[in-house]
């Protein structure tokens, strides 16, 4: 499947997993195929960032042309416009001055 002979492919998942041994890049592309994720997905530790390309994959290539745009207009609104101070008013909530 994703070349890997059946024979040896527990003792090799073994090593991998105890850090013995490393997989390479190839053999990622090719689970990453059988398992309908970028390779990139192995190597990420923050789950939003993987979630992202699972669902990147999924789509064909217009709706991924259209999710890139979306995130480059979140990102540049993000970066236009900076986050509220902590001690600004939120709403329903008298400032200190009018409690």
């Amino acid at each position: 499947m994703a070349g890997i002979d059946a024979t040896s492919a527990s003792a090799r998942m073994n090593q991998y997993e105890r850090g013995k041994h490393t997989p390479d890049f190839a053999l990622m592309q090719r689970l990453g195929r059988l398992l309908g994720v970028p390779a990139s997905w192995f190597y990420t530790d923050d789950e939003d960032l993987a979630r992202l390309q699972e669902i990147h994959q999924k789509l064909p290539s217009a709706a991924r042309k259209l999710l890139l745009e979306i995130a480059e207009q979140l990102c540049e609104a993000s970066t236009a416009s900076p986050p509220p101070s902590p001690r600004a008013r939120r709403p329903g909530k008298a400032s200190p001055a009018h409690a």
